[in-house]
Formats: structure tokens, sequence, C-alpha cells
């Protein structure tokens, strides 16, 4: 189980995310977020990208695609 779990979205300007990834990454030591699960959203031309960026903190990397819903359980909807 993750530690910690951080969100990030930028379906409009990916490239500056992307930036801004690199250059965070590059301060930490290989494997610093093991332990945690980062969701990004940004359009999918971008997931591969984001996903090498992110790949040497060893967190979980999962993509959500902006052009598609988020399914939603019927219990959480009532």
């Amino acid at each position: 189980m993750p530690d910690d779990v951080r969100m990030f979205a930028s379906p409009s300007s990916p490239e500056a995310l992307i930036g801004i990834f690199k250059k965070t990454v590059a301060t930490m030591p290989s494997g610093a977020l093991k332990s945690v699960q980062i969701y990004v959203a940004v359009p999918a031309a971008f997931k591969d990208r984001v996903a090498a960026v992110l790949h040497p903190t060893g967190a979980t990397f999962i993509f959500l695609d902006p052009a598609k819903p988020i399914p939603q359980r019927k219990e959480r909807l009532r």
C-alpha cells in the first residue's frame, strides 16, 4: 500500500508539466518515491513521456486520459 497519493493535471500545457517533473526528479535520489502513487492527467500523446520522466522516482504512475470520463460506482453517486 502506498504511503502517499499525488495527483497532477495539465491537459492544456503538458510540456510545462513535463518540464517541472524533469527539474524535480533531477533533484531526487533514485527510488525516492517508491511508496507513492502519482496520478497524472495529460493528453494520451504525452503518457509515455511522463512515464519515462517519473520512472527513476520508483513511484507508481497512473495515467488519466482527460478525453475519457472516469467511470463512477453507483454507490458513490448516491
